[in-house]
């Protein structure tokens, strides 16, 4: 399902009272903070980087939550695979998500940003015939 049609975006802002103002990062400045190496994208593609984000395309792997679970005490030391199962859809399956049921999408892209900036992901379908 590595279809490009499918993508999530990062949203960089700069930690407000740490550096900068917490504004919104523009692309002139997150390509200097990836050229820093403080911004890391594995595989990274020049192409993806907006006017303000970093385009992240969707995976066929997903994580959905185990049926039935009480509350989950999140420490330092919670693994979200004791509460989540992975799911691999093969080349052109599709998969029903019930309402009421979450997952976690997988990005092809592994993505690392410093203490000092955050980064707020969003999703955003393009459907075509």
């Amino acid at each position: 399902m590595s279809d490009p049609s499918s993508s999530s975006s990062l949203d960089l802002s700069a930690s407000a009272g740490i550096r900068g103002s917490g504004a919104v990062l523009s692309k002139s400045r997150i390509l200097e903070h990836i050229a820093a190496g403080e911004i890391k994208i594995t595989p990274y593609d020049e192409s993806a980087v907006g006017c303000a984000s970093i385009d992240l395309r969707l995976s066929n792997e997903f994580r959905f939550y185990k049926p039935g679970l009480s509350i989950y005490d999140v420490t330092e030391n919670a693994d979200y695979q004791e509460i989540t199962e992975k799911v691999v859809l093969e080349e052109g399956k599709s998969y029903l998500l019930l309402p009421g049921q979450a997952c976690l999408g997988i990005t092809m892209e592994r993505v690392e940003i410093p203490p000092f900036l955050c980064g707020l992901l969003g999703l955003s379908l393009l459907l075509s015939p």
